[in-house]
């Protein structure tokens, strides 16, 4: 199945195309609230030399992703924490990237969820992954791929969902 390569880079928009797999490009940073600096909520992701970015520091990740991954922190070596899946919690599983200083790709094998643990030992578990090819910037991902600016797509306009104008007469 072809697949069609999207920048999204305020990450809420949603596509489908009939015959056409979707995937967005690029990268988010999660940033903690700032209040949560120091807190003993966050002692065990210390020991597990995860660290989190802050509202108030400005990250300079300098990377693109195909697909886009989700920056969740970095370690004292360098490397950076990521998903490829966009909404996570820390307290349930979710598929766990380790990008080295190097920019080399792993996937860290296990429950991402024992992070919170403080006894995961995750650099254990590493293990090379192609799943997210990585870039120094979006126009080097453009000599590989495709990828459509969704800011920049003319959508034609769609009609209403059947019922639209009635529902709203009745709620306004």
């Amino acid at each position: 199945m072809e697949t069609v390569y999207f920048h999204d880079p305020a990450g809420c928009v949603g596509i489908a195309i009939p015959g056409r797999q979707v995937a967005y490009t690029g990268l988010r940073v999660h940033q903690e609230p700032a209040r949560y600096r120091g807190s003993e909520a966050l002692a065990p992701f210390l020991q597990e030399d995860f660290h989190f970015f802050f509202e108030d520091e400005e990250p300079d990740v300098s990377l693109y992703a195909v697909p886009r991954v989700l920056i969740l922190g970095y370690d004292s070596a360098g490397g950076y924490f990521a998903s490829t899946q966009m909404d996570v919690r820390l307290d349930e599983n979710f598929p766990l990237l380790y990008i080295s200083r190097e920019r080399k790709v792993y996937q860290v094998e296990g429950e991402s969820s024992l992070l919170m643990t403080g006894t995961f030992r995750w650099r254990e578990c590493l293990r090379s992954s192609g799943a997210v090819k990585l870039y120094p910037s979006r126009e080097a991902a453009q000599r590989d791929y495709l990828i459509h600016d969704l800011a920049k797509l003319d959508l034609p306009d769609l009609p209403d969902p059947p019922g639209r104008n009635q529902q709203i007469k009745q709620g306004g």
